[in-house]
């Protein structure tokens, strides 16, 4: 596994709690909510907004919204959070969430045709479940399963599984044949693989189905055999057996907001939080239901930061991240920023001093910011014994060695030089990133990566200060990256001017699009 690309802030929607789910190459990803949604689209009825990602072009385009005199208006869903969403034959199928401007939380099955925009109201034979927020949807065959969730009405977390029969267009609660069963939780993940679903995760109460506000965390695991109706307790709570102890078992820490995928009849978990300890997470496990094993991977390159309610998707062998909330500062946001200095300030240093072309008081204050990088790494070093820290610092003092090498060197005087106002590479602020051909219907969405898209997160109580809303775009290899892949994704990311190449080569690159 290999995170190869890492697209950063503003280039994609700021959204947290959304819903995503991958049709093919593309990607489309529903509601969630930003500090404008919070403020406009979340306090009235606002039809839900849908970005589409193409995976090729790692281009994204808003879909237009119906405007109240349409008739596709009562058909769209309300803007909301915490929903789910499946795919099932190419259709797109969106239940649950809450809004601020209701108390209520919807209970209607919504369908969308992503190939020509339309949202429908499904109709349901029977009854319904009760709305709610903070649970999981799956599909097997025929059939969606909802499991958990914090239900409105009854003002009560739920550990109930309703399966809804997209053939009988009708919902079952599901009654389990089985001793054990899991705890009410919800901002859990479900994943099926076989007959299987797999539950891990998730907030749980001390007051069981009420809420009390007393949370807990649990890390055990859970599956539900879809053919026999029976729970089993793969993986009993690790929380409090020591890792010393023989019976401890490797586990991820409990948490909640999480993702999982599948991939390889394996369950790839990312991210999350632990409210308890104050804790955002940006590891990544492997579960292999043929030996009832968690695995920590570790894969090479720079992952994304610490977060929870972002949006993961496979697609093909790569699995795709982007939005969500996390801490303002990270380790591996700061180790990110030490990278850039190494590869987007020094070697120009480099190149210019050998070439004479870099006068010496620039030379100093550039320097001054590489010294600071290699300060912050040094700290880290010591204080978190990262081995990720530890590469880069290896990294940088040698880089600082070169450096020394040129600084008593005899400088020429030559004119001032053009000073680079963005030593980082940051996009311009101005800059229109991410154009796109669009639908008649369509609009232009621009993402700029101005640090004031980093917002204050204020919608969840339980949340600390000093969080921001992300809009960043990062993929992880879960084969072994291809020249073709890797080239690709370094003309989208540098924006490389490939039209002096031999025509082969460029024809080559137009059919990777």
């Amino acid at each position: 596994m290999h995170w190869v690309l890492n697209l950063g802030q503003g280039k994609s929607p700021c959204r947290v709690n959304h819903a995503s789910v991958s049709v093919g190459e593309y990607i489309y990803s529903f509601g969630g909510y930003s500090q404008q949604s919070t403020s406009t689209e979340l306090k009235s009825r606002n039809p839900i907004d849908v970005h589409v990602l193409d995976t090729i072009t790692l281009k994204w385009i808003k879909r237009s919204l119906p405007k109240e005199t349409d008739s596709q208006y009562e058909q769209t869903p309300y803007f909301r959070y915490g929903h789910t969403c499946v795919q099932h034959k190419n259709l797109i199928y969106l239940w649950g969430g809450r809004s601020d401007w209701t108390n209520n939380l919807c209970n209607n099955l919504f369908k969308y045709d992503p190939s020509n925009h339309l949202w429908t109201i499904v109709e349901i034979n029977g009854q319904k479940p009760d709305g709610r927020d903070g649970h999981s949807a799956c599909i097997k065959d025929d059939s969606m399963y909802i499991f958990g969730g914090f239900v409105q009405n009854t003002k009560r977390f739920s550990n109930e599984i309703n399966e809804f029969n997209f053939k009988t267009s009708s919902w079952t609660l599901i009654e389990h044949k089985s001793d054990v069963r899991p705890f009410w939780r919800d901002f859990h993940t479900a994943s099926i693989i076989d007959n299987d679903m797999y539950i891990f995760g998730g907030r749980m109460d001390t007051g069981r189905t009420r809420f009390t506000g007393d949370n807990f965390y649990s890390n055990d695991l859970y599956s539900f055999n879809l053919k026999n109706r029976q729970w089993n307790l793969l993986i009993p709570d690790q929380t409090h057996i020591s890792q010393d102890s023989p019976e401890y078992i490797l586990s991820p820490d409990g948490r909640r907001s999480h993702s999982a995928v599948v991939y390889n009849n394996k369950i790839i978990i990312f991210g999350g939080y632990q409210e308890n300890i104050h804790r955002h997470f940006n590891d990544l496990y492997e579960y292999d239901p043929k030996v009832n094993k968690w695995n920590l991977i570790k894969p090479k390159g720079i992952p994304p930061s610490l977060r929870r309610r972002h949006g993961c998707n496979i697609v093909n062998s790569q699995m795709i991240i982007f939005g969500g909330t996390g801490p303002r500062r990270s380790e591996v946001l700061d180790l990110r920023n030490a990278i850039q200095a190494v590869d987007l300030i020094v070697e120009p240093i480099l190149e210019r001093r050998l070439l004479n072309n870099i006068d010496h008081a620039e030379f100093e204050r550039l320097l001054q910011t590489f010294e600071r990088n290699l300060t912050y790494v040094q700290n880290a070093v010591r204080e978190r014994n990262n081995l990720d820290f530890e590469e880069l610092n290896n990294v940088l003092i040698a880089t600082r060695i070169r450096l020394n090498n040129l600084r008593n060197a005899p400088f020429e005087a030559l004119p001032a030089p053009q000073i680079d106002q963005n030593p980082l590479n940051e996009p311009n602020q101005n800059e229109e990133n991410n154009q796109i051909d669009l639908a008649e219907d369509d609009e232009i969405e621009f993402f700029d990566s101005d640090t004031d898209d980093l917002i204050n997160e204020e919608t969840d109580e339980d949340d600390d200060a000093g969080l921001i809303s992300l809009s960043d775009l990062h993929i992880l290899e879960l084969d072994i990256p291809t020249l073709k892949t890797l080239s690709r994704l370094n003309i989208i990311k540098n924006k490389l001017d490939y039209k002096s190449l031999p025509k082969v080569l460029i024809d080559e690159i137009q059919s990777w699009h």
